[in-house]
């Protein structure tokens, strides 16, 4: 990828993360020695807004000692225009509405900011289930947020365990700037284990980009939840505590637990119909496990063996 340049991580990772929704992100990663020109190298990340690279001019010079003095640095809508031959923005019909999608991106990618997050509960997590309210980059429908099988209308209905356990249950979310779903998690607000230990959880991260997931995961740390080590209906058991993986299993009392739908769950899907818990392990007393999309209840008579890349369009 972009052997042609010497990119900072976080630009790296940018073009990466972004190229299946960005033209551009493409023409670099897959086209830069035809198309990119050498106006520069060693290029880096400076805000949400700037990016700065050291002139072809000045490579010669620099060493680790005098490095910084030598770069420059300007808008990123700038840099691509300066980088980007004539050929590419005719090849690849780039127009000013791509490197303007390009540039909000960037932004978008780059300000993160935590202190944005916000915390809803009852039919606020009904709503933000609900694909209508989905950020859909340049018309696009990226990331493990579009892959939800609970995102249908006609599904909504499912998340009634949700709404109607406020106490236990509450969703983290951050919206773009046209109030516009870009990422969600489910926070579990009394999880205990067997040795009457309670934990805040937050449950797997969805998310339209994948550097939000890293954000989440901070926002988790400053305020006392453990998070899931991996963003997928696999290991439920395991989990990030205090920096360091931990197999917990764990149970969450429910105020209401009848209803006449339930939704897939990703985590916390052994259910005890009768003394209301749900649990992440089978080694707690449990009726049915929740892996059904169409809201209904079976019972399954032992514990299954997931078949996670069948079950990847069903997850919550």
């Amino acid at each position: 990828m972009m052997l042609q340049f010497n990119l900072d991580d976080k630009f790296r990772n940018f073009t990466r993360d972004t190229l299946q929704i960005s033209k551009i992100s493409a023409i670099l990663t897959f086209e830069s020695e035809r198309f990119v020109k050498k106006e520069g190298d060693f290029i880096k990340v400076e805000n949400d807004d700037f990016i700065s690279f050291i002139p072809s001019s000045k490579l010669v010079s620099i060493n680790d000692a005098n490095e910084s003095k030598y770069r420059t640095k300007m808008k990123i809508g700038r840099f691509i225009k300066k980088f980007l031959r004539k050929e590419a923005i005719n090849l690849f019909n780039v127009k000013d509405s791509d490197i303007e999608f390009y540039v909000n991106i960037y932004k978008s990618y780059f300000n993160s900011n935590i202190n944005e997050f916000k915390i809803v509960e009852g039919q606020e997590i009904k709503k933000w289930y609900l694909e209508d309210n989905y950020s859909t980059p340049n018309g696009l429908t990226p990331g493990t947020l579009w892959h939800s099988c609970m995102r249908y209308p006609e599904k909504n209905k499912f998340m009634s365990i949700y709404s109607n356990n406020p106490q236990q249950v509450k969703m983290l979310i951050h919206v773009d700037e046209n109030d516009r779903l870009i990422t969600r998690a489910l926070l579990w607000e009394s999880a205990v284990d067997k040795d009457g230990n309670s934990y805040k959880v937050m449950d797997r991260i969805y998310s339209v980009y994948d550097h939000e997931v890293e954000a989440f995961k901070t926002w988790a740390k400053e305020n006392g939840y453990i998070y899931k080590w991996e963003q997928s209906a696999k290991s439920e058991r395991i989990f990030v505590v205090d920096g360091e993986p931990k197999k917990l299993d764990l149970k969450i009392k429910l105020e209401n637990k009848q209803f006449n739908y339930y939704p897939y769950i990703d985590t916390f899907k052994y259910f005890d119909t009768v003394n209301g818990y749900l649990s992440n392990s089978g080694s707690f007393r449990w009726d049915y496990i929740l892996v059904q999309n169409d809201g209904g209840l079976e019972r399954i008579e032992e514990e299954p063996e997931p078949e996670y890349d069948e079950w990847y369009e069903d997850e919550q």
